[in-house]
């Protein structure tokens, strides 16, 4: 038993070589470079988690990007979702209440789009074309996708300067 729970560990902590390992760097709160690793079981395309031993992981599972069923530009609005979990700490301290819950859902949608507005050449553009194909993803499709069903609106919502 313990043999397989030592397996497991070291399979949800082992980095991912992929694409979205290559894309960009997410530390958490504390400036802890974050880990990707594939978790084929969850159901989320992206996942902010720590490992079992502090580790702080984005843990994806390629299948349900697949069936996501989006963009690659969405697909990395996606990653810088949970990757803002992160970084505002929202992983290690989860909300007490709905208020706070669409707060953090908030913060972590205007950090996402930041990142594609102050670093993405043509942010803009490509924040409107990710705003139109996330309001515009069917709710099937919601199973995969990071976060809970939402509309986006970045310009009204978000601090741009």
């Amino acid at each position: 038993m313990k043999f397989w729970l030592g397996v497991w560990v070291a399979l949800l902590t082992f980095p991912v070589t992929g694409w979205a390992a290559s894309q960009f760097y997410c530390p958490d709160y504390q400036s802890q470079r974050v880990h990707w690793v594939t978790h084929s079981a969850q159901m989320k395309s992206v996942e902010a988690a720590y490992s079992v031993t502090g580790i702080p992981v984005l843990s994806t599972n390629p299948k349900a990007l697949e069936k996501m069923g989006v963009s690659p530009l969405a697909q990395k609005f996606a990653y810088y979702y949970e990757c803002s979990r992160h970084v505002l700490g929202h992983v290690v301290s989860p909300p007490e209440s709905v208020d706070q819950w669409n707060e953090q859902v908030s913060q972590a949608n205007c950090w996402a789009a930041n990142r594609f507005y102050y670093y993405e050449e043509s942010g803009v553009d490509q924040l409107r074309r990710i705003e139109a194909e996330i309001n515009a993803l069917p709710r099937t499709k919601w199973v995969f996708f990071p976060g809970p069903v939402r509309e986006v609106h970045f310009k009204e919502n978000c601090y741009f300067r």
